[in-house]
């Protein structure tokens, strides 16, 4: 080991010019040490000399920074074994962590976090429910349909009884059920149907009915849809109904139409269709239903009106079927 080079001492200052002995320096407990210049130990390697020495062996380069800092052998080898790969050694870096997503809670996990950073942004607020529409109800049978449903015996309530045979081929099953659900909108729709029918092919195919083929309607046909109508309601709707009251005003349309509610307002206008019409047997006017269109005149009207079918006789099994809605035939319930 070499021994420590003693640290260099300032010399004295001159004596003054007037001959008096300088004041003496005070003495140091540690010698003063300089900033190491840009050749010290900070900039020169402290590894192996270039001469090839052995590893951990200070270069004289070193050891000369080291006498101008002060440093003793000790303080070089330690110096030396830091840097034994070539350098100051160095305190090796953390290994930096991985950032969070923008808009990922601390604490999350990674498939959360990424799934919060790709949302990232105002929340979309959650969508409204929508209720689901309720189904419609069915209106109760009119008291004349259930005053008969509850004379017929126990064996036949549950079934409706056969209609009578018609003689254009028409099948009233539909116009029946709908008028005995009470639905006399549904009714109505269906009689339109039903009537349209009963005119011919030519009346299908076109959609309406000519005042024309009222003629040709059987008689039969006509008093089975009266009937219908007259049972459901008790007598105040048909087209037997209708003629009634249309007699009683002397066969006036202006006053027909507001006897039966189909016109309003100081003008008479025609209330329109449907849904300023009454479906309800106790508000509405006696011949209120069914509806027939007379925006177009009132041929077709009158022609049902004037039917044969009202000033004959019913027979078989029509017969007691236009009442006022007791003791009627079976195939009305």
């Amino acid at each position: 080991m070499l021994a420590a080079r003693p640290p260099p001492t300032r010399p004295a200052p001159p004596p003054a010019a007037s001959g008096r002995p300088a004041a003496r320096a005070p003495a140091r407990s540690a010698p003063l040490r300089a900033t190491p210049p840009s050749g010290s130990i900070s900039s020169v390697s402290l590894g192996p000399p270039a001469g090839g020495g052995a590893p951990g062996t200070p270069s004289p380069a070193v050891r000369a920074a080291a006498g101008v800092l002060g440093l003793g052998e000790v303080d070089i080898a330690s110096e030396v074994r830091g840097s034994a790969g070539g350098g100051v050694a160095r305190r090796p870096a953390a290994a930096a962590a991985p950032r969070r997503p923008h808009g990922a809670r601390r604490g999350a996990t990674a498939p959360r976090a990424r799934a919060m950073g790709a949302n990232a942004g105002p929340a979309a607020p959650p969508a409204p429910r929508v209720a689901a529409p309720s189904p419609p109800q069915r209106r109760r049978p009119t008291p004349a349909i259930r005053s008969w449903r509850a004379a017929q015996p126990a064996d036949d309530t549950h079934r409706p009884h056969p209609l009578p045979p018609s003689q254009a081929g028409i099948d009233w099953g539909p116009l029946r059920d709908a008028l005995a659900s009470g639905d006399l909108l549904a009714a109505d729709d269906v009689h339109r149907k039903k009537l349209i029918e009963l005119a011919g092919p030519a009346a299908v195919e076109r959609g309406w009915v000519y005042f024309s083929e009222v003629k040709s309607m059987p008689a039969t046909d006509l008093r089975v849809m009266d009937a219908l109508w007259r049972a459901a309601s008790g007598g105040k709707f048909g087209f037997s109904a209708q003629r009634e009251v249309w007699r009683s005003t002397s066969k006036r349309w202006g006053r027909f139409f507001k006897a039966i509610d189909w016109v309003q307002g100081p003008d008479n206008a025609y209330r329109k269709w449907p849904g300023e019409f009454t479906y309800a047997v106790d508000p509405a006017p006696k011949g209120h239903l069914p509806l027939t269109n007379a925006l177009r005149g009132t041929q077709l009207f009158e022609a049902i009106l004037d039917h044969p079918a009202w000033d004959e006789p019913a027979q078989g099994a029509v017969a007691g079927s236009g009442g006022g809605g007791r003791g009627g035939p079976a195939w009305l319930t």
